[in-house]
């Protein structure tokens, strides 16, 4: 523990307020890195108020804090008990986690970014837009990592959509153009109103066909709400 370290059990948490000597340490830190990698302090979480010790210094004579059971990922209704047992064999007291596992989850699938918008001018420009923007937002703001990581995960996918949509309402526009002018064609007697139908959609599919292969490029199909 090194000489002259002093932690207050009295606190809701000891590390957090550790001494050496009248300089704060790094113990705070150590804190914020748990809550960064998603990291709680189970016995603390059913023991808001316990001052219970896990280690006893034979050597100084001290009680303290010194073990956490940390979990990650695990709700705070999944523990069912966390406990220290007597330290008869060594300094060290034993620990329990007891959890309640419920029924498995249902796995809801989540948007994979298709690896071909890496490569794709629009998409790309959109990114490192998005990118500038969110870092000059949050970059400086009081957050963990991990929560920081998952709302960039859906900034980018809001970026990769907005391209995708755009380059769909293109397409859409494009062919109901294409539609009106077919009509007006078939009207003044340019076209025979029994071939309108073949010649519409291969109209359609010439005039249309380099945008779809973007749409499908961007991971999306035409129709896609």
């Amino acid at each position: 523990m090194g000489r002259g370290l002093q932690l207050h059990p009295g606190w809701p948490n000891g590390l957090a307020h550790a001494r050496l000597g009248t300089k704060p340490l790094m113990s705070t830190s150590l804190t914020t890195v748990m809550h960064d990698l998603g990291f709680r302090d189970s016995w603390r979480d059913l023991h808001p108020e316990g001052h219970e010790f896990t280690c006893y210094s034979f050597m100084h004579n001290t009680f303290s804090r010194l073990d956490c059971i940390l979990t990650s990922g695990i709700d705070l209704q999944s523990l069912v008990e966390v406990k220290h047992f007597g330290r008869f064999l060594s300094e060290y007291a034993p620990e329990l986690l007891a959890l309640q596992w419920g029924p498995p989850r249902q796995h809801v699938h989540g948007w994979c970014m298709p690896p071909d918008l890496l490569v794709d001018p629009a998409c790309q420009e959109a990114i490192a837009g998005a990118l500038v923007d969110y870092l000059e937002c949050n970059l400086h703001s009081a957050t963990t990592k991990e929560l920081g990581w998952e709302a960039l995960k859906a900034v980018i996918h809001g970026a990769c959509m907005g391209v995708t949509y755009g380059v769909q309402r293109q397409l859409e526009a494009t062919l109901g153009a294409q539609d009106r002018r077919l009509a007006v064609l078939q009207g003044s007697g340019d076209i025979a109103g029994g071939a309108t139908g073949g010649t519409t959609g291969a109209a359609q599919s010439a005039v249309g066909m380099g945008l779809i292969g973007q749409v499908h490029t961007l991971g999306a199909s035409p129709g896609t709400p």
